[in-house]
């Protein structure tokens, strides 16, 4: 499922601070290129092509499946933790 993009570049924009490596001058061991910019970018480029599909009628059932998919998980998820 293509929002599971979503969830790895907001994880990467939340977990940004704790990357540091202990005792070096660099900095940060996992660089990425226009950071954290180009994760933004991404996720709005995500957004955009999940507001794209719902336009095609074909794909459209696609995008409501993996959505009623994703709360059910969410859901299960929330009451396992409870």
């Amino acid at each position: 499922m293509i929002s599971n993009w979503i969830i790895i570049l907001a994880a990467q924009i939340k977990n940004r601070k704790y990357y540091f490596i202990k005792g070096t001058t660099e900095g940060k061991q996992f660089k990425m290129l226009c950071a954290p910019y180009s994760s933004y970018f991404g996720i709005l480029l995500i957004i955009l092509t999940l507001i794209g599909v719902t336009n095609n009628p074909i794909q459209r059932i696609g995008l409501f499946v993996s959505i009623g998919i994703v709360v059910i998980i969410s859901i299960a998820s929330v009451k396992a933790k409870s």
